[in-house]
């Protein structure tokens, strides 16, 4: 069964990218997508996401208090931060989040964190290489 997944992200260029990589990968279904406060509150009470994913854009999503509000709505989701912020740097409020990574980070390590068993180091299913 995929892991249910809603991506929060200001930049719909760059979420297409993500989307594309996710629908890509037969453990992950994105279920909803949000690119404002409001949107993402909403699709994440609404969906119940096993996942949910926050791209943070230098001067993008700024609106870091949602965090907590997601965290609230969806309490037993794997949160993911993907930021190139230094942690030194980000606002306290990140702390509801599972994991922080920077955007520059393989992707493979975002989606096999987001495979079942969801938020942990090691897939169970991990992704097949290409033949």
């Amino acid at each position: 069964m995929p892991t249910s997944v809603v991506v929060v992200n200001d930049d719909q260029h760059l979420s297409s990218l993500l989307e594309q990589l996710m629908a890509g990968d037969p453990r992950l279904h994105v279920v909803a997508k949000a690119r404002t406060e409001f949107a993402a509150s909403a699709m994440c009470w609404e969906a119940l996401p096993e996942a949910i994913v926050v791209e943070q854009h230098a001067g993008g999503v700024q609106w870091w208090r949602v965090l907590a509000e997601l965290r609230r709505f969806c309490p037993d989701s794997c949160m993911v931060l993907l930021t190139d912020l230094p942690t030194h740097q980000l606002p306290e409020s990140v702390a509801v989040v599972d994991h922080i990574l920077t955007r520059t980070s393989p992707w493979h390590e975002l989606l096999d964190l987001l495979a079942p068993p969801v938020c942990q180091d090691e897939a169970y299913e991990p992704l097949p290489l290409a033949q």
